[in-house]
């Protein structure tokens, strides 16, 4: 299942990331090496005017348009 467009969250709500649909190779290798996988657990906190989210430790401004290529399931 892919789910949703991380983009799609509100502040608050919390995902599962089921996969990268789209991205180019180059924007998924920096989303993995920054920590973001799927199969993590990430927390929308801010979607304007830039999307941030929080895994673990972590909190991470992402651009929209990257963002928009992360699915998640809801948790």
């Amino acid at each position: 299942m892919r789910g949703r467009q991380l983009i799609k969250l509100i502040p608050g709500e919390r995902g599962n990331v089921t996969c990268f649909s789209g991205l180019e190779e180059q924007h998924a290798r920096k989303l993995l090496a920054l920590g973001v996988f799927p199969g993590m657990v990430v927390e929308v906190l801010q979607v304007s005017p830039t999307l941030v989210i929080r895994f673990e430790h972590t909190q991470l401004a992402l651009d929209r348009e990257i963002a928009s290529h992360i699915y998640v399931t809801s948790r």
